[in-house]
């Protein structure tokens, strides 16, 4: 027999299949997908295998994503995540949208995941949603609104209704719609950007410093999911003020859970592009960027949300003496770490390359894991080793405690 809570998230999860049933306008309009997570929580001094699902479920042009965790010990199902039941549902919908990015009009009001600006060189892949966030159950009430209205529109994006403190905005025009001398240029959009930041905690140990960014870019789809662009942007702060800037073209985009791009780039000293990432919510302003003149190619494969990203690339950077290097990396974050850091914010990124040199080709094998303590203060352990072409291995292991930003 189920216990009450039980038989309720069934027939929650029961439910919601029904209605995208019953509201489907047609056979076979119903899309959805489904996704989970394992891991090891600890809670009130006890230990708990959580289970998380996410289910997601789209009727034409209206989409809702739900997250049901279940914490399981010795004694069953943790009830108390479920008290009241209606505060508890209303908690397990992470996101309601209504079309798709590059749809005349596309919503979505919730959690914000892989959300881009443009071309990404201030905003790309951002998350306002922490590994803090879902440890504890916090929702933020995030909202994207993007219109389209033929002949230019905007891309606006806040990480929280509730308590706004990041916000960033694109506005954009076609020239060719105007002046239509080439109508095969129809869809080449030029656009300008903002992003701000309004916290500014760095005098009590924080890692937010107020940043802010301004960018220039144009933009032309080969498809719905392809560009190729040109774009340029600035980055400053409070604390700093001017940080840097850095000017790029190329050609990137997705299929499915594949991401590449290719890209030649110049940047200054202390500009990272993509700042506002899928990171920024956990470690705040990053650490002053390298100058760069040279070229990015990679492809990735993002899977559980960008919780795991497998990567390969190539860089080179003309600026240092370093020859191209082909790297493949590994990025884990939230649930496949929680089990070893007790719930704690942690992030661990491993990555092996390969570059020629004379006499044949040396290999890099870099691991870095970050556990933050508490809040700006953070235990990093950092293993390095270099493997000769004759094979000799030079390694080095670092580890310390670091406060502020990286």
């Amino acid at each position: 027999m189920l216990s009450n809570h039980k038989a309720k998230l069934v027939m929650v999860v029961a439910a919601v299949m029904a209605l995208s049933c019953l509201f489907a306008p047609a056979a076979g309009a119903i899309d959805w997908s489904f996704g989970g997570g394992l891991g090891l929580t600890r809670m009130d001094d006890e230990f708990f295998l959580s289970t998380t699902l996410y289910p997601d479920f789209a009727v034409g042009k209206l989409g809702v994503g739900m997250e049901f965790t279940l914490n399981f010990n010795k004694e069953g199902l943790r009830k108390d995540d479920w008290q009241p039941f209606s505060k508890a549902l209303a908690r397990s919908i992470r996101y309601i949208r209504w079309g798709h990015k590059g749809d005349p009009l596309y919503l979505q009001f919730g959690t914000l995941f892989s959300n881009n600006l443009g071309t990404g060189i201030l905003v790309k892949n951002y998350t306002n949603r922490s590994t803090a966030d879902v440890r504890t159950g916090a929702r933020k009430l995030g909202l994207v609104a993007d219109v389209d209205l033929g002949l230019g529109g905007v891309e606006t994006m806040v990480n929280n209704t509730l308590n706004p403190t990041l916000f960033a905005a694109r506005a954009f025009v076609y020239p060719a719609k105007f002046v239509p001398v080439l109508p095969f240029l129809e869809r080449l959009s030029v656009g300008i950007s903002l992003a701000k930041d309004v916290r500014n905690d760095y005098q009590s140990g924080g890692v937010f410093t107020g940043l802010q960014g301004i960018a220039l870019d144009a933009i032309y789809p080969l498809s719905r999911n392809i560009m190729i662009y040109i774009h340029r942007a600035s980055l400053r702060d409070v604390r700093d003020g001017a940080l840097g800037s850095g000017l790029g073209a190329g050609i990137q985009g997705t299929f499915g859970p594949v991401y590449f791009i290719a890209e030649g780039r110049s940047l200054s000293d202390g500009f990272a592009p993509g700042v506002f990432s899928k990171s920024y919510e956990e470690m705040g302003t990053p650490a002053t960027g390298t100058a760069t003149q040279g070229y990015l190619a990679g492809i990735y494969l993002n899977m559980y949300g960008e919780d795991l990203v497998f990567g390969l690339q190539q860089e080179f950077n003309a600026l240092r003496d370093d020859p191209p290097a082909i790297t493949g990396s590994l990025t884990m974050k939230g649930p496949f770490l929680k089990g070893i850091t007790g719930g704690r914010n942690a992030e661990f990124a491993g990555s092996y390359s390969k570059a020629v040199v004379k006499g044949g080709a040396n290999a890099y094998l870099n691991a870095e894991l970050k556990v933050e303590m508490i809040r700006g203060a953070y235990v990093v352990y950092q293993y390095d080793a270099v493997i000769n072409p004759q094979g000799q291995v030079n390694s080095k292991q670092t580890a310390g405690m670091y406060f502020g930003r990286f």
